[in-house]
């Protein structure tokens, strides 16, 4: 189980990506939402899409997203 966050700022094509805590591409603490501990990437990512319509997994560190 690992603890993610998603970022605040969307990249150029709209996407909110989510981030474990331990991801090198994690943004900066204000430019982040924590979403809690979850037990898989995608799990994290359908959580996020309640606020953020579009999310997806970092392709650093959601693996078992992609």
């Amino acid at each position: 189980m690992a603890h993610y966050y998603v970022s605040k700022l969307s990249k150029a094509n709209g996407d909110y990506e989510v981030h474990t805590s331990i991801c090198i591409l994690l943004p900066r603490s204000e430019e982040r939402l924590a979403l809690g501990f979850h037990e898989t990437s995608r799990e994290a990512v359908e959580y996020a899409t309640l606020n953020f319509r579009q999310a997806t997994g970092c392709s650093k560190c959601c693996l078992n997203f992609l």
